[in-house]
């Protein structure tokens, strides 16, 4: 009889011993489930970025947080990293210069007569003083080297004859037009009897700027 209660006093025993060994587990409602994406309060947000991504690269994430305040982070994964575009390198100014397709004015007319070149000959000598000196001067020697067209009535010439004859090369600039002379003889415009220079013609009116350009076309020999 007695070693039949000891027997129960050690069953006792042991049972007893195995229930403080078992965790106390809460009640079904009361389970929490931690997932490897959750996120506590004191976890670094960091820490869940996608491994691919550089750290020093710029991440977006979409957090959300959940009715026990827990937060939950994932990457974004919609946005498409290799859509962005690259901005086009502006052009650089010499890929943005305008081919220049000028057209030039065709002559009219053509050639000067032989009487508008004697009438144009008689007033540069007029116009030089050659006249009062006609021992010394001849309009023989007066030649109309290049004729360049008629623009309104204005001739534009190139007349040698008794003029400067240095060889100094100069580039002479008129209303943003240029024209290259290789000694000291000038274009000159004849107009009712009277000669004026480029830049003097193109002050009074007697010249445009498209005429300008036509003279200095036809002055290169184009």
């Amino acid at each position: 009889m007695v070693v039949i209660m000891l027997a129960m006093i050690l069953i006792i025993v042991s049972f007893c011993a195995c229930r403080r060994d078992v965790p106390n587990v809460p009640d079904g409602d009361e389970m929490e489930t931690i997932t490897p994406n959750e996120v506590t309060d004191e976890t670094d947000e960091t820490e869940m970025a996608n491994p691919d991504v550089s750290p020093n690269e710029e991440q977006s994430f979409t957090p959300r947080v959940t009715p026990d305040r827990k937060v939950i982070a994932k990457p974004d994964v919609t946005q498409d990293r290799s859509s962005y575009e690259v901005p086009s390198p502006s052009p650089s100014p010499k890929e943005e210069e305008v081919n220049d397709t000028f057209a030039p004015k065709p002559k009219d007319p053509v050639e000067l007569s032989a009487e508008q070149e004697n009438r144009i000959k008689e007033d540069w000598m007029v116009f030089r003083g050659y006249t009062d000196y006609p021992d010394r001067y001849s309009i023989e020697e007066i030649q109309i080297d290049e004729y360049y067209g008629t623009y309104n009535g204005c001739i534009a010439v190139m007349i040698y004859g008794y003029g400067p004859y240095d060889f100094l090369g100069l580039t002479v600039t008129v209303a943003g037009v240029e024209f290259y002379y290789g000694d000291g003889h000038r274009i000159g415009a004849w107009h009712d009897g009277s000669f004026y220079s480029l830049d003097s013609a193109y002050e009074k009116g007697l010249l445009t700027k498209e005429d300008l350009r036509n003279i200095a076309y036809y002055q290169n020999g184009e």
